[in-house]
């Protein structure tokens, strides 16, 4: 059961991840900055999206950590 749990864990990561990072990508103009529609929807982005990447990592460390520790009861 933790290998299909730290399994997810490290998948939820990994997406949210991607997730954040296509946002990015498709919010640049041709010369590669950041444009958004007001300051406000600036800081509600960015707050949002530092929301997701911090959870997303611990997400993932958790999930790591699930994933060692049924391997080490399955082999150990």
């Amino acid at each position: 059961m933790a290998w299909i749990v730290g399994i997810g864990l490290v998948a939820l990561a990994v997406a949210a991840d991607l997730w954040v990072k296509r946002r990015r990508f498709y919010r640049r103009n041709m010369a590669g900055l950041e444009i958004f529609s007001s300051f406000g929807a600036s800081v509600t982005t960015r707050g949002l999206e530092r929301l997701v990447l911090g959870a997303s990592r611990i997400a993932g460390l958790l999930g790591a950590l699930m994933l060692f520790l049924a391997a080490v009861r399955a082999f150990g």
